[in-house]
């Protein structure tokens, strides 16, 4: 039969694999957050931009050398 110092070591790996998966899930969800908004802001600059280009304020000239 294992002593109390074994359990007391089991416990305190549990804990601490525990944080360890906690602080890898918070910083998949941060990495999921900012993909989410870099796919937002994309989508919102393409529909100002096909706004822009119906209502005729971009030149079509200059639109190759935009980056």
């Amino acid at each position: 039969m294992p002593d109390s110092f074994f359990w007391f070591n089991l416990v305190a790996v549990g804990m601490y694999g525990v944080l360890i998966a906690l602080a890898i899930a918070l910083f998949l969800l941060v990495l999921a957050g900012i993909r989410a908004l870099n796919a937002y802001t994309r989508a919102t600059t393409l529909r100002t931009e096909l706004a822009l280009a119906e209502a005729g304020a971009i030149d079509p000239e200059l639109e190759p050398l935009r980056g």
